[in-house]
């Protein structure tokens, strides 16, 4: 029989408890939320970003719950954070997993907080999901039974049809946490019960732009060296993204000059920085720590078959900052909370936004020393910020190798807070888009990605040139200012063609010597395609006025419209008739319902 460390006395319990952590407000606010939603639903899903004290919170409220509960999380490192939070919350409980972790978190308790926690009879507990076995499932029966509230971190991988789904179900009279930084998934699979997910309803704290702006997490700066990797053929796996370990995907990496860019990006860039590397692959992510080691930068690689033992040591050492460089593959996305992490480098291509959001994460928390900390919550918002502004991490760094903030699909990681429980539905690549895509800054002191709708990079002021091979407005992202005056006029004309007035375009018909039956037809068709346009025009300007009540451009106003709806701002004019009503019937579904109804009146009474 294994011998482990003798669990906290209730009085050590009951001091540490003393000192337990304290909740930030917007962490007690999501607490009370949550005892909210159970009134009415079994499963709540709570959404807090990446920094903002996912683990503390659902810790406390676990420390507050009367009965028996259980936390879940699919990594050791997940398994060591969760129960280091009990800790600190003076919860004794149970570990359900290899002797070798038990005894690894007994020896962090103890060094740590002088007191070990574990409790092999205690009413909470804590498990990796891999670890629910039939057996163990039978050798905690009673307490199982017992359980009233489960907690899974990292919620976004709780289908009903999965391992985590099905560790849920091993809890049929326990109300459900899930907690996420991204409730969402590559595959598209929803969360919700009424989806392919177990929960039933979503609360959401404040978003990553909200903390960065609070002075909670760091602000970022981001530089695109995108390396050209040819993805063609590449498969996607049944998680929705990339399969880039193996086969095509692989070969597409290992053939690029992806390692050799990542370190001299890093030396010009972020020299002497605490950088965390994501590789698609372990044999890429070997040959970037050899590659670093090499160039003279401490580094070391990691991933989800390093020996435990060494995986604590080699994050260890990293934590110390005795390894400057930690490459890793599929390791350190979750849960891994190192404040001294000064540089993310995306260097593994994806289309999962979670994944995305969660490693551009890692470099967000700040690097403010413990005093200071200690009455972080107590400054002013302004005084924060300044803080952080004379910190040793002013900025995070954020190096894209892959593409990933050009990508429509992912873009900004602070951007997006329109979570839902829903299966997504597959977008069209035809009809209108909402999320304008990113480019580059091509000053290479700046390099940074900005909104393709802006003329020029707001950080340096740099201009784009025209996109190779294209020509006209598709050069130009649809921006009429930048159209030679020739090319205007004639796009003009063929708008003013469709607006002629009808005793015109009658009398045109006339001129032609076209047979009375025929010149009537035609006329028809002319008003009714005026009628599109006139339409067309109305919703145009409302949609227009609505953009620059924000202060954008004209400019500005022409790439949106462009890069929305696929065609320019005149060429939409002078379309056929369908192609305007359908461009009508989009533009009205992204107004206001009051620019709506005014628009309506202004059409109503034109036709009076």
């Amino acid at each position: 029989m294994t011998a482990f460390p003798s669990a906290a006395t209730s009085t050590a319990a009951a001091v540490r408890r003393a000192a337990a952590p304290v909740l930030r407000w917007y962490q007690t606010d999501l607490s009370h939320a949550a005892n909210d939603a159970w009134g009415a639903n079994d499963n709540v899903l709570a959404v807090m970003p990446t920094g903002a004290g996912k683990t503390v919170f659902f810790a406390h409220v676990v420390a507050d719950h009367v009965g028996s509960s259980i936390c879940i999380a699919h990594r050791s490192e997940l398994i060591e954070q969760i129960s280091m939070a009990l800790a600190r919350f003076g919860v004794r409980h149970r570990i359900i997993g290899p002797d070798k972790l038990i005894r690894a978190i007994c020896k962090q308790h103890l060094d740590d907080l002088g007191v070990c926690f574990y409790d092999p009879t205690a009413r909470a507990g804590v498990a990796s999901v891999q670890s629910l076995t039939p057996a163990k499932v039978s050798l905690h029966a009673r307490w199982i039974a017992q359980v009233s509230l489960w907690v899974q971190d990292e919620a976004h991988h709780v289908l009903a049809d999965n391992q985590w789904g099905k560790a849920a179900l091993l809890f049929p009279k326990a109300k459900g946490l899930g907690v996420t930084a991204t409730p969402v998934r590559a595959d598209g699979k929803g969360l919700g019960r009424h989806a392919s997910g177990v929960f039933d309803v979503l609360i959401k704290g404040p978003s990553m732009r909200d903390l960065i702006d609070w002075g909670y997490l760091t602000d970022y700066r981001v530089i695109v060296s995108e390396t050209h990797i040819d993805l063609a053929g590449v498969g996607i796996g049944t998680d929705g993204d990339y399969v880039l370990d193996r086969g095509k995907g692989k070969a597409a990496v290992r053939g690029s000059t992806l390692v050799g860019d990542v370190v001299q990006t890093y030396q010009t860039y972020a020299s002497g920085k605490q950088a965390v590397v994501f590789a698609s692959d372990t044999d890429t992510s070997k040959d970037m720590a050899e590659q670093f080691r090499a160039a003279g930068i401490a580094a070391e690689h990691v991933d989800g078959t390093t020996d435990p033992d060494e995986r604590r040591a080699i994050m260890k050492r990293f934590r110390n900052r005795i390894t400057q460089v930690l490459c890793n593959v599929g390791l350190v996305s979750e849960g891994f909370d190192v404040p001294g992490i000064e540089v993310v480098i995306l260097a593994a291509k994806t289309i999962s936004f979670s994944k995305h959001a969660q490693q551009v994460g890692r470099a967000l928390r700040l690097l403010i020393e413990r005093g200071l900390m200690m009455k972080w919550d107590d400054l002013p918002v302004m005084e924060r910020l300044a803080q952080i502004a004379a910190s040793d991490k002013p900025k995070a760094l954020v190096i894209d190798h892959v593409g990933s903030f050009l990508d429509p699909r992912l873009g900004l990681p602070d951007a997006k807070n329109d979570w839902t429980l829903d299966d997504q539905e597959r977008k069209s690549s035809s009809g209108p888009t909402d999320v304008i895509p990113n480019r580059a800054c091509l000053n290479p002191v700046c390099l940074s990605p900005y909104s393709r709708a802006l003329p020029a990079c707001p950080y340096c002021g740099t201009k784009p040139v025209p996109t190779p091979g294209r020509t006209g407005a598709e050069a130009v992202d649809g921006d009429m200012s930048e159209l030679p005056a020739a090319l205007l006029a004639a796009m003009r004309n063929a708008v003013a063609a469709v607006a002629m007035p009808n005793d015109v375009y009658r009398e045109q018909q006339h001129i032609r010597s076209l047979p009375a039956a025929w010149a009537g037809s035609n006329v028809k068709k002319h008003d009714a395609h005026r009628t599109a346009q006139v339409e067309l025009q109305s919703a145009m300007a409302w949609w227009a006025g609505e953009h620059r009540a924000l202060g954008r451009s004209d400019s500005e106003i022409f790439r949106r419209f462009y890069l929305t709806f696929g065609v320019d701002w005149l060429t939409c004019q002078a379309q056929d008739r369908e192609a305007m009503n359908k461009l009508y019937g989009w533009i009205v579904e992204r107004l206001s319902e009051t620019s709506v109804a005014m628009m309506w009146q202004e059409l109503t009474q034109a036709s009076a």
